[in-house]
C-alpha cells in the first residue's frame, strides 16, 4: 500500500508532464505555420490572384509588378518552406542578373512558372493544416 500511493502520483506528474509537453509542442507548431502561412502565402496568393500570372508570363507582367513580386519575395524569404527557398533564389539571381536579355527572359519566365506552382501547393498543404480554405489549381 505505501509503494503505491508514493508511485501513482510520480506516475501522474510524469504523464501530466509528458502530455503538458506535448500540447504545448503542438501549439507552438501552429503557431509557426500560422504566422508563415499569413505572412507569406496568403498575401502572396492575393496577389499573384490579381495578376493572374496564369494568363501571362513574368516577362510580359509591368515592371512594377515585376518588381513588386520580386520585394515580396525577397522580403518575406525567412517565412518560405526550403524548395520555395531555393526557387526563389534561383528567381532571384536571374532576374538580376540580366532581365532583359532574350535568354534570361525565357529561363525567367519558365523559373516563375514554377515558383507559381509551388507557392500554390505550398499554400494549400498549409491551408489544410490551418483549416483555411484551399485553393484549386
Amino acid at each position: 500500500m505505501e509503494i503505491a500511493q508514493i508511485f501513482i502520483p510520480i506516475i501522474t506528474a510524469i504523464i501530466g508532464y509528458i502530455l503538458g509537453r506535448f500540447e504545448f509542442l503542438y501549439k507552438e507548431k501552429r503557431t509557426q505555420l500560422k504566422t508563415q502561412f499569413l505572412e507569406l502565402y496568403l498575401p502572396l496568393q492575393k496577389f499573384l490572384i490579381d495578376v493572374n500570372p496564369e494568363e501571362k508570363t513574368f516577362s510580359s507582367l509591368y515592371s512594377e509588378i515585376q518588381a513588386d513580386i520580386v520585394d515580396m519575395l525577397i522580403d518575406k524569404y525567412e517565412y518560405a518552406e526550403s524548395d520555395l527557398k531555393n526557387l526563389i533564389v534561383k528567381f532571384h539571381s536571374t532576374f538580376v542578373k540580366d532581365p532583359y536579355n532574350t535568354d534570361a527572359v525565357t529561363t525567367l519566365d519558365n523559373e516563375f512558372f514554377e515558383l507559381i506552382k509551388c507557392v500554390k501547393r505550398d499554400y494549400n498543404k498549409l491551408a489544410k493544416k490551418l483549416f483555411y480554405p484551399t485553393i484549386k489549381n
